[in-house]
């Protein structure tokens, strides 16, 4: 339960974070909106593995 929770505050904070850009840019249109949040939480998730794979490679 709480490595779910963590997983869902992580996803909530970073389409938070792309709804903040598409209102900082003024951006109104629903679609634009979606699309910017969910690109936020894939670069977001794909920054961490990045992060992860060189972490791992760092320890061996």
């Amino acid at each position: 339960m709480k490595q779910f929770l963590i997983k869902f505050l992580w996803a909530f904070f970073w389409l938070f974070f792309g709804l903040m850009i598409a209102h900082t840019n003024n951006i109104t249109d629903t679609t634009q909106i979606v699309m910017i949040m969910m690109a936020s939480l894939l670069i977001a998730d794909g920054f961490k593995l990045v992060v992860r794979k060189i972490a791992s490679h760092a320890l061996v």
